[in-house]
């Protein structure tokens, strides 16, 4: 394919797009249907990236709807399109550079959101992603909740709950990322249901995290616990969920 003499010349439109102008030459080999088919959509995404409104994961979504399976199978996976599709918006729009603290962060309304899959297989539908932000206003001690409605249903239905920090994923601007997990019916498999990017691990901070937590779960109590053993953060749930059993991931137990 290398010395093929088919070319096609395109002018850059004001928008920044390739506008075909001309083909020349012929080629003198096969054209394989399903490559040229994975570069049509793969020209799609990019275009789409570059000069639609859509989300993120709409511009993916419209690339990958309705492909054949064959076509799909050469594609990289959904969440690796979506992050390039983010990269490609970065150096298309010359988004600002990455916030120093949690009180410069930004969230576009268009990325406050995700699409959840309908359990009958209708349309996906619509979700909110940030689920709690505690405002710009709290400074270096602000925190975000991510979620969607129909794992915060699962949460609020489900009578053990567990929390993981972890430090190594966390962002540079904040302190850790606590997973929060709930059993699913009589298993040993949790499913994660939310995550709370926190600024620092006072009791005071566990306090309004699981504060907010509870408020979007209506209310609703676990009768159980499990979470890493931090003082700050069993006294934290004692106040907040005060009729939920607590105990610690290495043994240790208190009502």
């Amino acid at each position: 394919m290398k010395k093929c003499k088919r070319r096609v010349t395109t002018e850059i439109g004001a928008n920044g797009s390739h506008n075909i102008v001309r083909f020349t030459g012929d080629h003198h080999h096969n054209v394989i249907p399903i490559v040229a088919a994975v570069k049509r959509a793969i020209y799609k995404k990019n275009d789409l990236a570059r000069n639609s409104q859509l989300s993120n994961r709409e511009v993916v979504n419209a690339v990958r709807n309705n492909l054949p399976a064959p076509v799909l199978a050469l594609l990289p996976s959904s969440l690796n399109q979506v992050r390039n599709v983010c990269r490609i918006r970065q150096v298309t729009n010359g988004l600002p550079p990455e916030p120093t603290s949690l009180a410069d962060v930004n969230i576009p309304d268009a990325e406050t959101v995700t699409f959840v899959r309908d359990e009958f297989g209708g349309q996906h539908r619509e979700s909110l992603f940030v689920m709690h932000d505690s405002g710009v206003e709290e400074g270096n001690r602000r925190f975000f909740i991510f979620s969607c409605d129909p794992l915060i249903e699962f949460l609020r239905g489900s009578s053990e709950w567990f929390f993981d920090g972890t430090f190594k994923v966390s962002p540079g601007i904040a302190f850790q990322l606590v997973a929060v997990h709930a059993r699913y019916r009589d298993t040993h498999q949790t499913i994660p249901c939310a995550y709370i990017l926190l600024p620092n691990k006072t009791e005071a901070i566990y306090i309004a995290a699981l504060e907010a937590l509870k408020e979007l779960v209506q209310n609703a109590s676990p009768d159980s616990v499990m979470a890493d053993f931090e003082i700050g953060l069993h006294n934290a749930f004692a106040e907040v969920f005060p009729e939920t059993h607590i105990s610690a991931f290495d043994g240790f137990d208190r009502q």
